[in-house]
């Protein structure tokens, strides 16, 4: 069995470009990411536009020279702390991966990314009908992914701008 490599992205660098579309492409196949491939008009913008993104990262994980995991990431600020906090973006694991605790590794790197960045929180969204991923995120000890009665209800809002 490969070790596996998990390193910070170079959106730049023609490997890492070519691995975060192949990643890209493949979990917009799946079910969860749309269940169909990216329109090519985006696959041809997406690394420059996701590179020149202010605080925008990605991670891939490798065994051998194949590409098998892709997190992508967004920093943005809490206020509440006066820090800045990762959010989980996208989170890719190929499906002939899954099942072997590629996604904990990739949650586990983007912790350590946080805290090399000074952040104080990650966060993230998943479908409610997702329950593999909320599963695993709760195993890595997110909150809220269930909600509890008594509690108050987290709720993600999309406004879809044309363009």
């Amino acid at each position: 069995m490969s070790e596996l490599v998990i390193t910070l992205a170079d959106i730049q660098s023609q490997r890492d470009c070519d691995a975060f579309l192949f990643l890209m492409d493949h979990y917009s196949r799946d079910a969860f990411g749309g269940g169909a491939p990216l329109d090519a008009q985006i696959l041809n913008r997406l690394p420059k536009a996701w590179g020149d993104h202010p605080g925008a990262f990605s991670l891939i994980a490798w065994k051998s020279d194949t590409p098998v995991g892709l997190v992508n990431c967004v920093t943005s600020f809490s206020t509440f702390r006066a820090m800045p906090r990762i959010n989980i973006h996208d989170l890719v694991v190929h499906a002939d991966q899954r099942g072997e605790g590629l996604g904990r590794k990739l949650i586990e790197a983007v912790v350590e990314q946080a805290k090399s960045r000074g952040a104080c929180q990650v966060t993230l969204e998943v479908r409610a009908d997702n329950q593999r991923a909320r599963e695993l995120y709760q195993r890595c000890g997110f909150a809220g992914i269930e909600i509890p009665a008594e509690s108050h209800t987290h709720l993600f809002g999309v406004l879809k701008l044309e363009g």
